[in-house]
């Protein structure tokens, strides 16, 4: 059998057991929280399958929003605007194994995802675009422009 061996000599399934048990327990207490608040659980420890990473870096022209996605094709990934959310979704599919095969240890994450993120009111949402390469999702959003105060000048009669 395989196991994970830490640097300090501790069985790293061991290690992994524990953090899962911290895990769970965080999970309560913050579903409690959320709960007392009438509100639904907390979305990223509702989420026990795929929960891709992201950055958002803004330039003077654009923020750039970067979602890690590895093993998925850009048909497996929506991305869509609605109501000035910015919503990344889809769907991380497990290979189908050999039944013979027997899986000692897995940290592969799979199942749907959804991320949202609120643009700023300076984005323009219905001029953005997006490329995919190497398991890295870049959605550009670009900044509309700002306008200038007019300045008029009152005449005194």
């Amino acid at each position: 059998m395989f196991n994970i061996v830490k640097r300090n000599g501790q069985s790293g399934l061991n290690s992994i057991n524990r953090a899962k048990n911290v895990w769970d327990q965080l999970e309560e207490e913050m579903d409690d929280m959320f709960h007392s608040f009438g509100l639904s659980t907390f979305p990223a420890l509702n989420n026990t399958g795929f929960f891709p990473s992201m950055e958002a870096v803004e330039n003077e022209k654009e923020y750039i929003v970067n979602v890690e996605l590895p093993g998925l094709t850009k048909e497996d990934v929506n991305i869509n605007v609605t109501d000035n959310t910015l919503i990344i979704s889809g769907q991380k599919t497990t290979e189908q194994k050999n039944e013979k095969d027997k899986v000692h240890f897995s940290e592969l994450s799979f199942g749907s995802f959804r991320r949202e993120m609120s643009l700023p009111t300076n984005a323009q949402g219905d001029n953005i675009s997006a490329s995919y390469k190497d398991g890295i999702l870049k959605v550009i959003v670009p900044k509309k422009e700002i306008e200038k105060p007019k300045t008029k000048k009152i005449s005194i009669e």
